[in-house]
């Protein structure tokens, strides 16, 4: 028969078995065998083991490899892992036979129309900083285009050095980013940058005589080689004019290329009216030269067969432009 201490005994035997159970799987936990990452993606300038490990413990914030460039990528060779993670006490044999591990680097970009922007903006303070419309129109003949920054800094960027020829465009630029950081990455941009300026040309062919509304004209970048000193440049120069001749897509417009309207055609029909003090005549005639508005045209009198002069003040509409009062009453008996 058990006495009342040795019950005592098996019970408290019982509750520290039942403590060891609980406690097993935390202690197990603490074991657990390291589990590689095949994908991994980092912040920081070094890859850490916690970052190509799962379960890397104490190990967790060794540096072991420096990391890709922002926005690049790279791979880890997994017998180098190996060695690397048994030096620092990670018991990993690489159970799955692993060949690579991929690394990349979260990255902030700096996009090639920003990069070009920038090389525009420094040539325009260098060069054409008195000439508020001109740009430079770049393009790269390297590879490389956009850039990245690192993830925790600002996407900005910096020319530190520029060459450039006018003669032919071209350039080498040295650009920094972020901007105005002592450790910012360099990066090599070389290409050809030409001088523009923002005018207004015609968006399709134009016709002779067609008029241009302001859904026939936008502004472009035009090459500076390409504009004389007669090219007509603002929406307000073309937008009512009439094309002398065929103007193409895109092509700068002088001012012999246009002229107002034609609003009066050669041998057309024309109202003419007579102006004196408190009365107005009308009679009818023919152009004998077409006139835009504004202009002093030959007309023949339909009634006495004599010609005139007229200023066209409307469509199909003349206005007889006399020397005086005795000038003035003939015309009106004509």
């Amino acid at each position: 028969m058990k006495t009342a201490g040795s019950i005592a005994h098996v019970v408290g035997a019982l509750i520290i078995a039942a403590a060891l159970v609980t406690l097993a799987p935390s202690g197990a936990a603490a074991q657990m065998t390291p589990e590689v990452k095949p994908n991994v993606e980092v912040t920081g300038d070094y890859v850490l083991l916690g970052d190509l490990f799962l379960n890397a413990g104490s190990a967790a914030d060794i540096s072991v490899f420096r990391s890709p460039a922002p926005g690049g990528s790279g791979t880890v060779n997994a017998e180098r892992l190996v060695r690397v993670a048994r030096s620092h006490g990670l018991d990993w044999d690489n159970p799955r036979r692993i060949a690579q591990i991929q690394v990349s680097r979260a990255g902030l970009l700096i996009t090639e129309d920003e990069i070009k922007d920038l090389v525009s903006d420094t040539l325009i303070e260098r060069i054409s900083s008195t000439i508020d419309s001109r740009a430079f129109d770049v393009t790269f003949t390297t590879d490389q285009a956009g850039l990245y920054v690192d993830s925790t800094e600002q996407p900005t960027a910096e020319v530190v050095q520029l060459r450039y020829s006018r003669r032919t465009g071209r350039f080498t630029a040295v650009i920094a980013a972020p901007a105005g950081d002592p450790a910012a990455r360099h990066h090599h941009y070389a290409g050809r940058a030409v001088e523009v300026n923002i005018i207004a040309v015609p968006v399709h062919t134009m016709r002779r005589g067609a008029v241009m509304t302001e859904n026939d004209v936008e502004m472009r970048r035009i090459p500076v080689r390409r504009i004389e000193g007669t090219t007509l440049t603002q929406m307000s120069d073309l937008v009512g004019m009439a094309a002398k001749r065929t103007l193409r897509t895109g092509e700068p417009i002088r001012v012999r290329d246009v002229e107002h309207p034609q609003i009066v055609r050669k041998n057309g029909k024309v109202t003419i009216q007579h102006k004196g003090p408190g009365l107005v005549l009308t009679i009818r005639g023919t152009a004998l030269q077409s006139g835009a508005l504004g202009d002093i045209i030959n007309i023949r009198n339909a009634t006495s067969n004599r010609i005139i002069q007229g200023r066209v003040i409307g469509p199909e509409l003349v206005e007889a432009v006399v020397g005086g009062p005795r000038t003035l009453a003939r015309a009106n008996q004509e």
